[in-house]
């Protein structure tokens, strides 16, 4: 997976399951600006940490292969 289309996944997987990025920041334990990050390739390593990667697939009901495709 380009590093590039992790965001765009996100946001694809989040919005297939009806959250808004304030509702899934609540479900990982972040701030809704950092899911933001997330989709739009802003943040300063452009992935998350293991550990919140790992959050992002419990909350949006899928598998790490899922998010990384």
């Amino acid at each position: 997976m380009a590093i590039d289309k992790f965001g765009k996944r996100l946001t694809a997987l989040r919005e297939s399951r009806k959250l808004s990025q304030l509702q899934l920041s609540l479900l990982v334990g972040c701030h809704s600006t950092y899911i933001s990050k997330l989709e739009n390739d802003e943040t300063v390593d452009r992935l998350p940490s293991l550990q919140m990667f790992e959050r992002l697939c419990d909350a949006l009901g899928c598998k790490p292969e899922e998010l990384l495709q």
